[in-house]
């Protein structure tokens, strides 16, 4: 995520403007589920201002389709009730059940809050990191809130069972509480994977990791960082988009 410092001001820059983006934009992002949610509530701010905030669900769904002909996907209506959710109440921050399904909603994927979906160590990382850059961004409140005991727990249990003895780096918030889950002893320690990833990251040409315990963990964390970038690119799309029209 280093490598893309400018991109992440570059996003923040166009938040804010892109909610005055062109019509024209908004209705093509409405209609791509692969949009990201950042880019939905845009698109809809675009279409509606923020009158669409205080109309129930159905009535939102109901007058996209008679103004625009346009039939909100689940994935994306998902995607718009997680993001207006989470600037008018945000108990992502205090709430596991919250926490898990904005995630999932935030990465595209179809929540039913019926069952538990884990979602998987990249979702949640790119959820937490999304759903700061629009609350910093279009919030009321300056700085995000800090993370209580509950989504603290989900993430470290999450990370656990993936196997990972360090958390990504938007996930640092349940470091302790994933190095209390892996106390009976690990192959090797948090110092370790954390600065074989800081030489790691600094590698221009990087090398082939093997199957060493080591070199797994970096994996893991190589993993969540290469869809940190593939989402990140998405999400800069999105904006560039409403902002250029």
């Amino acid at each position: 995520m280093r490598a893309l410092d400018a991109t992440v001001r570059d996003v923040l820059a166009k938040l804010p403007k892109a909610l005055k983006g062109s019509k024209g934009a908004a209705m093509s992002l409405l209609q791509d589920d692969a949009s990201s949610a950042s880019g939905i509530y845009a698109a809809l701010r675009v279409l509606y201002k923020q009158n669409w905030l205080l109309w129930e669900h159905e009535t939102v769904w109901v007058t996209l389709l008679k103004e625009s002909g346009v039939n909100l996907s689940n994935k994306n209506r998902q995607k718009a009730l997680a993001a207006k959710t989470l600037l008018m109440v945000p108990a992502f921050w205090w709430d596991a059940a919250v926490f898990e399904n904005t995630a999932l909603a935030f990465n595209s994927a179809i929540v039913d809050v019926t069952i538990l979906q884990e979602a998987t160590p990249g979702q949640l990382n790119w959820a937490v990191f999304e759903t700061s850059l629009l609350f910093n961004a279009l919030g009321d409140i300056s700085d995000t809130p800090a993370f209580d005991y509950e989504p603290m727990g989900y993430a470290a249990a999450v990370l656990h069972r993936a196997g990972f003895i360090q958390a990504p780096e938007f996930l640092s918030f349940a470091q302790e509480s994933l190095t209390k889950l892996n106390r009976d002893g690990t192959s090797v320690t948090e110092d370790a994977v954390r600065s074989a990833w800081d030489d790691y990251t600094k590698e221009k040409t990087k090398r082939e990791l093997t199957d060493s315990s080591l070199d797994v963990q970096l994996t893991h964390l190589a993993t969540v960082d290469a869809y940190m970038e593939k989402r990140l690119k998405r999400l800069n799309a999105d904006l560039e988009l409403l902002t250029s029209q």
